[in-house]
């Protein structure tokens, strides 16, 4: 059995936490099993082992930015994980992991990566086709940043935005590709739909049908070529993609990775 790997440490004591459900299952599908989650993740703060600064509850996992330190966010997800599961199992009347694996997280070392962050979580509604706007969706903490109210430990988010709500959901609105913490199948699925809309923008700027090596002139060709390669593609599928030889897909990465600073590695083979 291969060891687990460590879990990374956050200096400025921030993460970007996600519980999923075991075997991909719906854990939270009704508003009573939400409710409960989200009842004994309040009962965490209140016993101080972190702050809890935003969440979204999907219905088959929960992303949530809390602040705490290393020794307490291990303590305070194993407790929640034990005590929905005992509930989850007797209410439902089931047996055995309700959630998948331990919790996986990341660490928040600025505060433009957690206001990024938080903006990512907030929008997986809208990603997910649930709702068309972050003001709908009932089980994130937006309506509470938007709201009359904000819990003490949210505020420090709203202090980056000098307090201004509105520039709070402008923000929330601009387009964002980045890719953050994610479970495996909604971030190839997110990255499918990033490159289907850059193929999609792309034609419609040059008025073409589909892409064809033919038809493109060699600025058109870099321009998509570069704009691929910003999607994570490898040479191999851009040269499928494109119906252009391999050799020359070779030559504008190699141009485009020279110019990120420090390099990167070729991006692995998605579609």
């Amino acid at each position: 059995m291969m060891p687990r790997q460590a879990r990374e440490i956050s200096e400025s004591g921030y993460y970007h936490v996600i519980m999923r459900g075991n075997n991909k299952e719906y854990i939270f599908e009704d508003r009573l099993s939400k409710q409960i989650f989200m009842n004994q993740l309040l009962k965490i703060c209140d016993e101080k082992l972190l702050d809890l600064l935003a969440w979204c509850i999907m219905d088959n996992h929960v992303h949530l930015v809390v602040k705490t330190s290393p020794e307490d966010l291990g303590i305070a997800f194993k407790r929640i994980n034990i005590k929905y599961a005992i509930w989850y199992n007797k209410t439902y009347d089931k047996i055995g992991h309700v959630f998948q694996d331990r919790f996986i997280s990341e660490a928040i070392e600025s505060d433009e990566y957690l206001m990024m962050v938080i903006r990512y979580i907030h929008n997986n509604p809208l990603k997910a086709n649930i709702v068309d706007s972050c003001e709908k969706y009932e089980w994130s903490s937006y309506t509470l940043f938007t709201g009359k109210f904000i819990p003490e430990p949210m505020k420090i988010v709203m202090e980056m935005f000098q307090n201004d709500l509105k520039a709070f959901k402008d923000f929330h609105k601009m387009e964002d590709d980045k890719e953050y913490l994610e479970i495996k199948e909604d971030k190839q699925k997110f990255r499918e739909a990033k490159i289907q809309k850059t193929i999609e923008e792309f034609c419609i700027k040059y008025n073409i049908s589909k892409l064809e090596n033919k038809v493109m002139t060699p600025e058109m060709k870099t321009e998509i070529i570069e704009s691929l390669i910003g999607c994570g593609l490898s040479i191999r599928t851009i040269s499928d993609i494109l119906g252009a030889p391999y050799s020359s897909i070779q030559k504008q990465f190699k141009k485009v990775i020279e110019l990120n600073e420090g390099g990167q590695k070729e991006p692995s083979i998605l579609i």
